[in-house]
């Protein structure tokens, strides 16, 4: 990704529980929706340009359809 980037989650399918997403990040900033509640309670930030960096959003059973738990491991 080269540009500012907002990620949606729009009508994911009711038995995904758990997705990852891998971000070959060279430039801008990146967004999510907010619904997604982060582990350790802070958005992720301080994205180094050129690296790939890894994130996992799950579904929570406890908290329906509507909220997701999102991790990071950022690639420095």
């Amino acid at each position: 990704m080269s540009s500012n980037t907002a990620f949606t989650f729009i009508n994911p399918p009711e038995d995904v529980k758990i997705f990852e997403l891998e971000v070959n990040h060279s430039g801008g900033t990146l967004s999510f929706p907010g619904n997604v509640r982060w582990m350790g309670g802070n958005t992720p930030s301080g994205y180094t340009t050129g690296k790939i960096h890894l994130f996992q959003f799950r579904r929570p059973q406890s908290t329906g359809a509507d909220q997701w738990i999102g991790s990071f491991i950022l690639n420095s």
